[in-house]
């Protein structure tokens, strides 16, 4: 008799639940839930020890070399770490070379910003700061805060740069000098 309860029992268990099994079948399963749009804070792709050469037609017109780059496809930025941007001007064929620890190229704004141990290389001389924003549209270079220019032997140092890529005029705030400089320094 204890061996038919004990059957009995076995059998409304396996039955009760085999129907709440069913029963929850029937119901949404977690595979089929909806996944919110990313909110655009996560890159589309993730990349190191990167080299991209851009084109204008079939020259060259600049070289990213980078130790990793974050790419933001429907915002068309690119975040680049350990960063060596050289650009040529297609029209002139100059090239200028900039040096940071991190840089973004904004591709809809044509807007390039550099940020950490910037340094501006061009065929006139060079720059150095810790911020550069440069407008491709312009080719106008703006570094916020201290910088430093240099060509040959002679060094500018102030706040608050406006020059272009050429660096051929500076315009600068709390400026010092070390080098030598007639009254009219030609170039800057």
């Amino acid at each position: 008799m204890t061996r038919r309860c004990w059957h009995t029992s076995t059998r409304f268990l396996s039955l009760l639940a085999a129907l709440l099994l069913g029963l929850s079948a029937c119901g949404k399963s977690v595979l089929d839930t909806s996944t919110p749009a990313s909110d655009g804070s996560l890159p589309d792709e993730v990349s190191t020890a990167v080299t991209i050469t851009q084109y204008n037609g079939a020259e060259a017109v600049s070289l990213l070399n980078a130790k990793r780059i974050d790419r933001f496809y429907n915002r068309r930025l690119t975040k680049g770490y350990q960063v060596d941007l050289d650009s040529i001007n297609p029209k002139t064929r100059e090239r200028n070379s900039l040096k940071a620890d991190s840089a973004y190229v904004d591709d809809a704004r044509n807007e390039t910003s550099a940020f950490g141990n910037v340094r501006l290389d061009s065929s006139n001389g060079s720059v150095t700061s810790q911020k550069m924003f440069w407008d491709r549209n312009t080719d106008q270079i703006t570094a916020p805060g201290p910088v430093t220019l240099t060509r040959g032997m002679d060094v500018m140092r102030g706040d608050n740069l406006t020059t272009d890529t050429k660096l051929e005029t500076a315009v600068l705030e709390k400026v010092s000098a070390e080098g030598e400089f007639g009254d009219v320094y030609e170039g800057w």
